[in-house]
């Protein structure tokens, strides 16, 4: 039993630890395209807590995942230039995330001055913070 309790008081000494962050800033026009993508890697991070700024609206749909096709752990989210958008936040397992920003084809030729801004943070989990 002494070796339960003490597991049990390690377990709530163990949280998740910020291991670094990147934001992402993207604005209309991307350079003459309707897409941009990338990807993030943030080493030593176990998952990777994606947060969308509320103030930037950019007509279109983002697709964030653990992937390169995009098609694990997979978050999309749409966005139009009418209307206010509220961004969700979203966790994706791993230490890299992908990305890709695709701005509506109806909007390219009205949006002038729009901007999405996201920042991810790398969390490693289960790890003692001595502080």
């Amino acid at each position: 039993t002494e070796v339960l309790q003490l597991a049990s008081v390690a377990s709530q000494c163990m949280r998740e630890v910020s291991v670094g962050m990147e934001t992402i800033d993207i604005r209309s026009p991307l350079a003459e395209n309707t897409s941009q993508g990338g990807k993030i890697v943030i080493s030593g991070a176990s998952k990777m807590h994606v947060t969308f700024n509320q103030k930037c609206i950019l007509p279109g749909t983002v697709i964030v995942s653990s992937s390169e096709d995009l098609s694990e752990n997979r978050y999309s989210q749409t966005s139009s230039s009418t209307g206010t958008q509220i961004w969700t936040k979203h966790t994706v397992p791993g230490n890299t995330i992908y990305y890709n920003v695709k701005l509506d084809d109806e909007s390219k030729s009205t949006v002038m001055f729009s901007r999405l801004s996201f920042s991810v943070v790398g969390i490693q989990t289960g790890r003692f913070d001595t502080g």
